[in-house]
C-alpha cells in the first residue's frame, strides 16, 4: 500500500477511496486520542446531541 503525503495531492483532484466500516470500538478509542467530546465519548450525553446517539468524530476522515 502506497503511503500518499498532502503534498502528493494536487489543487483539484478527487478520489474515491471506497466504504469502510468503523466500529464502535475504533470511533471510541479515536475520539478518546483525538477528539474527546461527549457525543463521541458518552453514549448518555450523545443522546442529547443533534444526532441523538453517538457519533464518529469528523476528524476521522482525515486520517
Amino acid at each position: 500500500m502506497t503511503t500518499l503525503t498532502f503534498e502528493d495531492f494536487k489543487p483539484g483532484r478527487f478520489g474515491t477511496f471506497g466504504p469502510r466500516h468503523v466500529s464502535r470500538e475504533e470511533i471510541l478509542a479515536f475520539a478518546a486520542e483525538f477528539d474527546p467530546q461527549p457525543m463521541h465519548l458518552d453514549e448518555e450525553a450523545a443522546k442529547k446531541s443533534m444526532l441523538r446517539g453517538l457519533s464518529g468524530s469528523g476528524w476521522h476522515l482525515a486520517r
